[in-house]
């Protein structure tokens, strides 16, 4: 008896540890979303009850020792752990009872002679382990299937008791006086399942029961060992919340292919979106260099514009006044081209463009991308650099939420997202310094959502040429 429970432990744990890393070989992002890496939650317990009819031998095999088998009544339940969408786990008991005799005659016409005329035998208990396999899991078709087909392969004990009548005496006979009779078994079973509800689906089988012995009809009659089948029909409930998907109901090769064509989809449409401000990029880069009036003024900080031609102006686009001083600089020296950039000291009005880039600039959730509303200010800065040939100082920080690498790591790619967009607007690299210093230096506590908003950001700092 031990021997025989040890054997059971020993087949169930080598089944759970093959399902289970056949589950955990199966990559994460094919059944999850494509960036949050949260495994999909499913419902993977059940119970089953079932009842139908069993008889020695089976369809396929015909009969055991004797002519005529009739069938009895059955009786199941069991357990179900879903490892995966295509293998589960089950652990079920069977009872029932079942008869026979020698009424039919043989092929020959001849009627078999038996040391039994009758029998009749109840399975007090037979309890198995079964791996079950879902056989239409793994089609294209439909997310969620509402029929599907299964077969089972397990390892069980069962004990029972017979009794028969004696052909020469019509006495009545027991199997080992009465006593249980204990023997392994191997079920093998086919059926179908159809979905009722999110709680509970409908169940049909045949199972037949190999059993390692040949006195279960009381009679060692040939070299086959006994088997008994069962033919049932029942209720499979599922167990948890009902807002949580069936796992054995669940499809995941069309969810991957699913998921699939929405990623494909997504990433043409984060081409076209790149293709778009890349052409938006060239039209704001083609307005940041008209010079309508040919002043040498560029339009967008051009405070006069339409100022005649031949007119020497200043910085601002305005005309030059000249002043009858020795002191005074030739007015030519003041003047701002796209060539020439003229001795300036940074002013109170510089500081006020460096200070709106800075308050204005946002950047998508999570992400070193600018957002597009921060553009106007960083165009006015980049011609306020183009004209005046400063050198700009950019620090990112973040808040004190995750890693400190990867705070560090992000704090510096906010700032190099800046940078690149200032070199893009015609600004040289070797002017700019971009760094971060993750979560150092906080400007505001972290224990709040508004601090941390704070915190995270990137400081500008202007420094002459």
């Amino acid at each position: 008896m031990k021997q025989v429970l040890l054997t059971l432990l020993l087949t169930v744990a080598t089944i759970t540890s093959f399902a289970q890393s056949d589950s955990l070989s199966i990559p994460a992002n094919t059944i999850s979303e494509t960036t949050n890496t949260n495994k999909p939650s499913y419902r993977t317990w059940s119970i089953g009850i079932n009842g139908g009819g069993t008889m020695v031998g089976s369809l396929p095999g015909g009969m055991n020792d004797f002519t005529k088998n009739n069938v009895g009544a059955g009786f199941g339940i069991y357990v179900q752990k879903d490892l995966t969408h295509l293998l589960s786990l089950k652990a079920d008991i069977l009872m029932g009872s079942f008869s026979g005799n020698n009424d039919r005659l043989q092929g020959d016409g001849s009627k078999r002679i038996l040391k039994y005329a009758n029998y009749e035998t109840k399975v007090n208990y037979a309890g198995s382990f079964n791996v079950v396999f879902n056989l239409l899991n793994t089609n294209w078709l439909t997310a969620n299937n509402t029929v599907n087909l299964f077969t089972t392969l397990g390892l069980g004990y069962m004990g029972y008791t017979s009794n028969g009548v004696r052909t020469a005496d019509s006495m009545k006979e027991t199997l080992k006086n009465g006593s249980t009779v204990a023997a392994l078994y191997f079920p093998v079973s086919v059926g179908a399942k159809v979905k009722l509800s999110s709680m509970m689906g409908l169940e049909l089988g045949y199972r037949v029961n190999l059993v390692d012995g040949d006195n279960l009809d009381m009679t060692h009659y040939g070299t086959n060992q006994d088997k008994f089948s069962y033919a049932y029909m029942g209720l499979q409930i599922y167990l948890g919340s009902k807002s949580k998907p069936v796992m054995s109901w669940n499809n995941p090769t069309f969810q991957l292919i699913d998921k699939t064509t929405q990623e494909l989809a997504a990433m043409r449409g984060l081409l076209e979106e790149s293709e778009r401000q890349n052409k938006l990029l060239q039209a704001k880069m083609d307005r940041l260099i008209t010079d309508s009036d040919g002043d040498g003024v560029y339009d967008i900080v051009d405070k006069c514009p339409g100022t005649a031609v031949n007119t020497k102006v200043n910085v601002d686009g305005c005309e030059e006044v000249k002043r009858n001083t020795v002191a005074s600089k030739p007015v030519e020296e003041l003047k701002f081209s796209k060539t020439t950039t003229p001795e300036v000291s940074i002013t109170e009005e510089d500081l006020k463009i460096v200070k709106e880039a800075q308050r204005n600039l946002t950047f998508y959730y999570e992400r070193a991308d600018i957002d597009p509303s921060s553009h106007k200010s960083l165009d006015k800065l980049a011609l306020l650099m183009i004209q005046k040939g400063y050198r700009l100082k950019l620090v990112g920080y973040t808040d004190n939420i995750g890693d400190d690498g990867y705070n560090l790591f992000f704090s510096k790619a906010r700032a190099e997202s800046v940078k690149s967009y200032l070199v893009s607007a015609g600004i040289s690299s070797l002017k700019i310094e971009a760094t971060g210093f993750g979560k150092a230096q906080p400007i505001a506590p972290n224990n709040t959502p508004e601090g941390r908003k704070k915190n995270n950001r990137v400081e500008f700092t202007l420094l002459e040429k």
